[in-house]
């Protein structure tokens, strides 16, 4: 069993949607690859479906995961379900569906963080708020409290911190403009997820440190890129190749 988040400890390998280079991204198994090989965190994008359920993919529609077409706020979580998310990856995985956030959570309970990346809480027939306590509702019915954070963007860190202030955020916001530190501390983020290469990414890191703050590096899949990184004062490191990378992580470690 993977320790929790508030014990598990740094620097961390966080395996970007899964791993996603040996099987589709944000699938049961990219998910199972990563928890098999020790990913210390497993990143997954969720968003809401027109009937109200979260469910997991990068993307606002399925068209470039799926033989399917449209916005999932769109679309049903049966339409959803109907389609093929697994053959565009490779003929093995013909026939994989979408997952949804509680079958995730529910199977990898305690096996790894999750570093769960709300897209958006905006669906046709639900309130945000309420898609919100669903959310909680199934984090808390797996009992993942202990091994899931929240990251989003500036409305998702508001209503997050104004509903359920007791589970861990990480900020998005303010990564354009530079601001990310200053956002994090207005919503009482423990964690700030840089973009690799930002112009003022060291000042960055630094004011996050000498607040407390913990650093996410999205991404890197590079072994040596991911060391200097991580002597640059990164905490933990996304990637797409989990398996190379994480043996840079763990040496550094």
């Amino acid at each position: 069993m993977a320790q929790p988040n508030a014990d598990m400890p740094y620097p961390r390998i966080v395996a970007h949607r899964g791993f996603n280079t040996v099987a589709p991204e944000n699938t049961m198994p990219a998910f199972g690859a990563a928890v098999a090989l020790g990913a210390d965190e497993i990143e997954m994008d969720i968003w809401p479906s027109k009937d109200g359920e979260w469910v997991v993919c990068h993307d606002p529609a399925v068209d470039r995961t799926s033989d399917g077409h449209g916005l999932l706020r769109d679309l049903t979580l049966d339409e959803i379900r109907g389609m093929d998310a697994g053959g565009w990856f490779g003929p093995h995985f013909t026939g994989l569906r979408f997952p949804v956030l509680e079958e995730v959570l529910r199977v990898f309970t305690g096996m790894a963080v999750f570093n769960i990346h709300i897209k958006s809480f905006k669906t046709g027939c639900v309130s945000e708020e309420e898609m919100f306590r669903r959310m909680v509702r199934i984090i808390d019915d797996t009992k993942c409290r202990r091994h899931v954070y929240l990251a989003g963007d500036e409305n998702v860190l508001a209503l997050a911190i104004s509903m359920e202030p007791g589970i861990p955020r990480c900020c998005l916001a303010g990564k354009k403009d530079g601001t990310i530190v200053e956002k994090a501390i207005e919503y009482k983020c423990e964690k700030i997820q840089i973009t690799k290469g930002f112009p003022e990414e060291n000042t960055i890191i630094k004011a996050a440190r000498d607040q407390g703050i913990r650093c996410n590096l999205f991404w890197s899949d590079d072994p040596a890129e991911a060391e200097r990184y991580l002597r640059s004062g990164i905490d933990a490191v996304l990637t797409n190749d989990l398996l190379h990378v994480m043996h840079a992580v763990r040496k550094y470690r």
